[in-house]
């Protein structure tokens, strides 16, 4: 499979879709993800070779697009988040991904593989 479409509902009653292709053309080069929105559009972007990634806004205020993130290098974008583990490690302060955040994103993982296997259907996202 290189292309899936994930509805989403919120208990508030907004609905989202997140499109997953690995054989789609991106708006621009280098996209990693582009969530669309109806007042703009944000690409975050992965620069192998130099430092042009970063999350980029396209809206009314900012049609030529406003870096919404400082530029970085996609290894750089690691280096960061080891240097962030280290930190939390030794200092035992609550590191900016939390392990919670992290079992919350594996939960809506597992909620789209369950749908998936049972043909579509909505279902639960597990509570952590």
């Amino acid at each position: 499979m290189d292309t899936f479409l994930l509805t989403v509902g919120f208990a508030s009653g907004l609905a989202a879709q997140s499109l997953y292709s690995w054989n789609a053309f991106p708006l621009a080069a280098e996209a990693e993800g582009t969530v669309v929105g109806s007042r703009g559009r944000i690409e975050i972007r992965v620069d192998y070779d130099t430092d042009g990634g970063g999350a980029t806004l396209w809206d009314a205020q900012s049609p030529g697009g406003r870096a919404l993130s400082p530029a970085e290098n996609y290894y750089d974008s690691h280096t960061a988040i080891v240097r962030d583990w280290v930190a939390a490690i030794r200092s035992g302060a609550t590191p900016q991904v939390t392990l919670d955040d992290g079992l919350a994103d594996l939960a809506v993982v597992l909620a789209a593989g369950r749908s998936l296997e049972d043909g579509g259907r909505p279902v639960e996202v597990a509570q952590w």
